[in-house]
């Protein structure tokens, strides 16, 4: 079949809705004085009648990034402030309490490559010393089955509930290694008496 000539690579999560959530947060721009109106209308607004030389200000999705040169204003937990906070101390940080903060490492990553340069290095570095500090709490707090994920972003929820799962999991198996021990002892002991009583 031709079925296959025609399909194409896509990232491996094309079609995780938490990554389309997070590309489809808005992000500030500023478009250029040669930026073509055309453009406009892809984002639902209309066109101005000309550009300043110091650019227009508006929003767009982050899938719209790539491959436009827009000068690219980061969302406000991105800034140097919050990612000094991360740094000092991510294990208390509340993402559900700030902006965008649902879908924090999602859109963190490709914000990081669409800026590039030394911006888009230091949110790299934020995103990597965040879930550090955090990796360790998300875990131990998954474990205990009467928790919610409570200020977790998007992707440490899954952790959280993976962690959930798997500590289900082990209890169920532990519980049914237990009866199977018990009962196979059982057996042992009344296999050995059976034994006894005859050979006396």
């Amino acid at each position: 079949m031709d079925l296959l000539k025609n399909t194409i690579d896509v990232d491996e999560d094309y079609y995780d809705v938490n990554s389309i959530l997070a590309i489809n947060s808005n992000v500030a721009v500023v478009f250029r004085k040669d930026t073509p109106k055309e453009l406009f209308s892809l984002i639902g607004q209309k066109a101005p009648d000309s550009i300043p030389e110091k650019g227009f200000k508006t929003e767009v999705p982050a899938w719209f990034l790539p491959g436009l040169g827009l000068n690219v204003s980061v969302p406000r937990i991105f800034n140097p402030s919050n990612r000094d906070a991360l740094r000092a101390d991510a294990k208390t940080f509340n993402f559900t309490a700030i902006e965008n903060g649902r879908h924090f490492y999602k859109l963190g990553m490709h914000l990081s490559r669409q800026v590039g340069g030394n911006q888009g290095k230091e949110i790299a570095g934020a995103l990597l010393d965040s879930f550090n500090q955090r990796c360790e709490k998300i875990v131990r707090e998954s474990v205990d089955p009467s928790r919610k994920p409570e200020k977790f972003d998007e992707a440490e929820k899954k952790i959280f509930e993976t962690g959930q799962k798997i500590e289900q999991e082990m209890t169920y198996w532990m519980r049914n290694v237990d009866k199977y021990s018990l009962k196979r002892k059982r057996t042992e002991i009344s296999v050995f008496q059976n034994r006894w009583s005859s050979n006396t």
